[in-house]
């Protein structure tokens, strides 16, 4: 059943996942966010729900501007073949949100232990967008990181007990 891995796990909170998998890891409480220009929920831990009907489970993270700035934010992953993100970039101004679908491919399996994601974000001047080479050009001391780890639950139904 279960193929997750609870080591390393960090706390998180759950948004947006099935039934089972959030009684499966109610010990994982909240933690405190690393960053101060965005609130992502869930803040730490990603968990998709794999089952026979569901083989490109989905989550969505939100990514909430709490800054009184606009703010640019990237979303990278350590196994870009493995998941589909949209959008993996993008402007917010203060107080805006933005819900990120992430989807787990068919094939994104292997090494899945290994996954992370990693949201980056930097206040800049207005909502235009910030190309690969602007954000190269921001100093590492601009730029806030926040990780979040990958589980993969596997179950045989969707159904709740």
């Amino acid at each position: 059943a279960g193929q997750a891995r609870v080591a390393d796990l960090e706390p998180h909170t759950q948004a947006r996942t099935c039934l089972k998998c959030e009684e499966q890891w109610p010990e994982v409480a909240n933690m405190p966010p690393t960053m101060t220009l965005l609130k992502l929920e869930p803040e730490a831990t990603l968990v998709f729900c794999k089952t026979p009907q569901s083989s490109s489970p989905s989550r969505m993270l939100k990514l909430t501007n709490v800054s009184s700035g606009n703010v640019a934010f990237k979303v990278k992953t350590t196994a870009p073949k493995a998941y589909l993100v949209r959008p993996s970039s993008g402007t917010l101004r203060p107080r805006e949100n933005q819900e990120v679908q992430i989807i787990l491919q068919p094939q994104g399996l292997e090494g899945q232990a290994a996954h992370r994601f990693l949201v980056q974000a930097v206040q800049v001047p207005s909502t235009d967008i910030v190309s690969k080479e602007q954000w190269a050009l921001f100093g590492k001391d601009a730029v806030e990181d926040q990780k979040l780890n990958v589980i993969v639950e596997e179950r045989e139904t969707d159904a709740v007990a």
